[in-house]
């Protein structure tokens, strides 16, 4: 009979409890993806040089700048603004609106 991995079940469990807290919004997804980190910084199974090894790629500081992003978006107004025209030249319409939000995004990318 072969011995238990320990690192094994113990990054099993923490991956269980993630997806867990991901999907019930139990905890934000911001202080839920901190927490796994430290938590495996704690267990030792990762190092500190590899606990912080991701911020160093683009995709993250990408996904980080898009949270900003959004929340800033959401704080000033500007999400209900446009949510209320989609709302109001749609007239209730759900294909109406998707298309309006399908041309509306295509201008936008091709402005920039």
């Amino acid at each position: 009979m072969s011995m238990i991995n320990i690192p094994v079940v113990l990054v099993s469990l923490i991956l269980i409890v993630t997806l867990v807290l991901l999907i019930s919004e139990k905890i934000s997804v911001d202080k839920t993806a901190i927490g796994i980190m430290v938590l495996l910084a704690l267990t030792g199974i990762l190092s500190p040089s590899e606990t912080v090894a991701g911020f160093a790629n683009p995709a993250v500081i990408t996904v980080g700048s898009m949270f900003l992003l959004s929340h800033g978006l959401i704080r000033t107004g500007a999400v209900g603004f446009l949510t209320e025209l989609v709302l109001k030249f749609s007239k209730g319409s759900r294909k109406s609106a998707f298309l309006i939000i399908l041309v509306g995004g295509a201008v936008f990318v091709g402005i920039h």
